[in-house]
């Protein structure tokens, strides 16, 4: 499946507009490549008060599905487990939506790809190291049309 650039990017940016702030309308936009909001929120990161500027995040390296896609078993779960996953749990009660299961993961694509857009998770207070090459990877998974592969 080959997703344009033009419609992966406005995808994470309309969802980003729709999430950040808590329903507020936020304003999104390219600056050399890098996605920032008018608005923003403490940390630097959308979603909160404050009025900072999300810092400068890298763009997706490609938004077009490259065969063959990333593996969901053995390339992105191992990511998630690494850096998502302590947070992002079952048995943790501030885990909203665990990322373990395929159709978990799969059902919260629009909020990953936000998250992703903007580097807001792992958030930089939780010390949880999220490689650029793990974040290009999911990205690159993302672009796929998120197979249970």
């Amino acid at each position: 499946m080959k997703l344009p650039t033009a419609a992966f990017l406005a995808l994470a940016l309309a969802t980003t507009a729709l999430t950040a702030c808590g329903g507020q309308s936020v304003s999104v936009d390219y600056a050399g490549g890098a996605p920032g909001t008018g608005a923003g929120g403490a940390g630097g990161q959308a979603g909160g008060a404050g009025g900072a500027t999300v810092a400068s995040c890298p763009p997706p390296a490609s938004t077009v599905c490259l065969a063959p896609a990333p593996s969901f078993a053995t390339t992105i779960t191992p990511i998630l487990d690494r850096s998502c996953n302590s947070c992002h749990a079952e048995d943790n009660p501030d885990g909203v939506w665990p990322l373990r299961a395929w159709a978990d993961v799969a059902a919260w694509s629009n909020l990953i790809i936000a998250d992703l857009v903007q580097c807001a998770m792992p958030p930089a207070e939780s010390n949880t190291p999220f490689p650029e090459t793990d974040r290009q990877l999911v990205f690159a998974w993302l672009a796929c049309g998120s197979p249970n592969n």
